[in-house]
């Protein structure tokens, strides 16, 4: 009797475990349906990690989950900070192969991109930036700004890639990008939901995570899609001389062409990264930029030898239909944010010269 009432006790115990083990299981089928950034509870472990968070040239840092890196020509649709955005990739086959694409929805990224600004948020990069030297900062140094209350249709200009800077910083951290861009925010700092960015761009950044990338210039179309993610189009390499062209059209109801050009310095075939984006009807791009912008700086050796980067070739279409054409036909704000580079703004005829000098102690 008693070895009768062990083995049925068994029996419920096992029978017991298993309907534990079956939810258990049911559970997990549930939830690996159910994509790791649209998951309702973070992982806070993962968002205090250091090397989750990348640095992007629109001034904050994106968690590596929300930064995605697009092969070919890519575009975005339907953006929304409440219910994400579509994205599109096109693979051009070659003669006698059908083309590809695919398309994915992203709904907003889980974790809120960093501000460079060190603040009491104990977590990377700003505890990075206090703990290695007091003189840190990650930041747009110094730009060109331009406003229209009308908006902007078109922006392009034209800039030579520089040598390589001197100094990568402390284990090969420092970056440097510049770009001219378009932004909403109406050109005041830190009010914009997205940028369009074509980019040059040297270390380590979202868009070049391969160590082995990080002591030469690549040129890339980026976007900052107002979900917290980013958006990288193909990294061009490109040499110190040759020289590079951004441009940034409206196609369509405030749907945006974005193209980043490495002309060849032979004559030869050039190579371009883009991509589109379709903004929705609440979003008007009405401010412009010609910036340089530094990752970790802590002495100027981190930015490119040479005095400056001069960008030519300014062209702005403006929403009401204005074509302008040339540096000192429109009205640039010079802004300073970091001088201890002798960082300054240059207008000129030949056109707009973001200077600094990498040898100042």
């Amino acid at each position: 009797r008693l070895a009768s009432t062990i083995n049925r006790r068994s029996t419920a115990a096992i029978v017991t475990m298993y309907h534990k083990i079956e939810r258990a299981l049911s559970a997990l089928v549930l939830l690996s349906m159910v994509p790791r950034c649209q998951m309702a509870v973070r992982d806070d472990s993962d968002r205090n990690n250091q090397h989750a968070w990348m640095p992007m040239p629109d001034g904050r840092f994106y968690h590596r989950t929300c930064i995605h890196h697009h092969p070919a020509p890519f575009s975005v649709e339907k953006m929304s900070r409440s219910r994400g955005s579509k994205v599109s990739t096109h693979l051009h086959k070659r003669l006698n192969a059908k083309d590809q694409s695919s398309t994915t929805l992203y709904p907003p990224c889980q974790f809120r991109p960093k501000s460079m600004v060190p603040t009491s948020d104990s977590t990377y990069p700003e505890r990075l930036e206090r703990a290695v030297e007091p003189q840190y900062y990650s930041d747009w140094s110094v730009y060109a700004q331009t406003s229209s209350p009308a908006g902007y249709e078109a922006m392009e200009s034209a800039w030579t890639v520089p040598p390589p800077p001197m100094s990568s910083g402390p284990a090969g951290l420092s970056s440097v990008y510049l770009f001219n861009g378009l932004e909403d925010g109406g050109g005041h700092h830190g009010n914009a939901t997205l940028i369009l960015q074509p980019v040059l761009s040297f270390g380590k950044s979202g868009c070049v995570l391969d160590p082995a990338r990080w002591h030469s210039w690549h040129l890339g179309a980026f976007l900052v899609d107002g979900n917290g993610r980013a958006h990288c189009g193909p990294q061009i390499p490109v040499e110190p001389g040759q020289k590079v062209v951004g441009r940034m059209q409206l196609i369509g109801p405030n749907q945006w062409n974005v193209t980043a050009t490495a002309m060849s310095p032979s004559g030869g075939m050039n190579q371009t990264s883009s991509y589109t984006a379709s903004l929705g009807d609440k979003v008007l791009i009405d401010a412009a930029y010609l910036t340089l912008e530094g990752m970790v700086i802590y002495k100027c050796a981190a930015y490119p030898p040479g005095g400056g980067t001069l960008f030519t070739d300014l062209t702005l279409l403006t929403g009401n239909g204005t074509l302008v054409k040339g540096a000192q036909s429109v009205q640039w704000t010079p802004e300073v944010r970091h001088s201890e580079c002798g960082q300054r703004v240059i207008v000129s005829s030949a056109g707009v010269t973001l200077v600094y000098n990498s040898t100042s102690s």
